[in-house]
């Protein structure tokens, strides 16, 4: 099979002027003059730039909203109710990031099925037990399938959304985080987009401000209107053949990748 590479993105016939320094990205933060959230053909949602960018382009810094252990459906779901009831309790920055959580999305078609439905349904069972001698069949059986979906849409949020947490403490990787614009960064095997971690000296799972922080820069010259995309694998999958990229990303990710370069690849 024969190998194309992919064209670099056409660059604008008047250069752009230096980008600004990084910004920091809040929760009100939509759209900037750099980039926006937009439709990015079939991959749903996803960063497209709005302006002629150079590569090394700074265009935001980010902070995760959620840290959670990332050792089990068990420990997500769990630290899920915890951020949803101190919400509840008047929390504001619980609230905020329950309302960031929210707002994420995930492939119905490449989310992973039997495992996260089996966890889910052992969660549920083991919340309802008590009640089941005081419901009907039907009742019953009712009530656990809407638990049941509610649990599996919150785990396969994580499960399409989450990052290995990096910051400077021991157990690195013991940890996932959740950031509310690189979320929308959808997967390309020619990526446009770098992310730089911000580390700091703190344990996974304390909220502290700059933990945890990625820059998010462009690697590449890209011209208004293109997706800006980062790679979901290995850093040394963008230099692999195309077979070998949607093997790792099929198993490790949950999708066969049809992105520009594998297309490509793959039909030469």
């Amino acid at each position: 099979m024969g190998k194309k590479s992919r064209k670099p993105p056409k660059q604008a016939a008047d250069a752009p002027p230096p980008p600004p320094p990084a910004r920091e990205v809040g929760a009100a933060d939509d759209d900037t003059s750099l980039w926006h959230g937009a439709r990015a053909g079939g991959c749903g949602r996803g960063l497209v730039a709005t302006a002629a960018l150079r590569r090394g382009a700074e265009l935001f810094t980010e902070y995760p909203f959620f840290v959670v252990d990332r050792r089990s459906h068990r420990s997500r779901w769990a630290a899920y109710v915890q951020l949803r009831a101190s919400a509840k309790r008047g929390d504001g920055d619980a609230a905020a990031a329950l309302a960031a959580f929210d707002e994420l999305r995930y492939d119905v078609a490449t989310a992973s099925k039997e495992a996260t439905v089996e966890a889910a349904g052992a969660m549920v069972d083991g919340a309802l037990e008590q009640l089941r001698s005081l419901l009907g069949a039907d009742a019953f059986a009712a009530r656990r399938e809407a638990e049941v979906k509610t649990v599996v849409d919150v785990l396969r949020k994580f499960e399409g959304n989450q990052f290995q947490f990096e910051h400077g403490g021991p157990g690195v990787g013991a940890a996932c985080a959740l950031y509310r614009r690189v979320a929308r960064a959808n997967h390309s095997c020619a990526p446009s987009l770098v992310l730089a971690p911000a580390r700091l000296p703190q344990r996974p799972g304390e909220r502290v401000a700059g933990d945890g922080g990625v820059a998010v820069r462009t690697c590449c010259d890209v011209a208004a209107g293109e997706p800006l995309t980062i790679s979901y694998g290995a850093k040394e999958l963008v230099g692999w053949d195309v077979a070998k990229r949607r093997a790792y990303l099929e198993k490790h990710n949950g999708f066969f990748c049809r992105c520009v370069r594998c297309e490509l690849e793959g039909a030469s």
